[in-house]
């Protein structure tokens, strides 16, 4: 499965490597959204909520989500 990436502008990317966006959903607004580099850290984060390891997910900076 590939998931085609957002065509909506949003805010400048590097030219090296790519975001990746999370959102956590059942956040307060002011903690929604974050953005990563890393292009194995989605996995890992995504593998420690999954478990229940609430710590991996929320020593990340969360911040609000940017709307376009």
């Amino acid at each position: 499965m590939r998931i085609p990436p957002d065509p909506r502008p949003s805010r400048p990317r590097g030219k090296a490597g790519a975001d990746y966006d999370l959102e956590l959903s059942d956040a307060p607004p002011d903690a929604r959204h974050t953005a990563i580099r890393d292009e194995a850290k989605p996995v890992e984060i995504l593998w420690a909520w999954l478990e229940g390891d609430r710590a991996a997910v929320d020593a990340l900076d969360w911040g609000p989500l940017e709307q376009p």
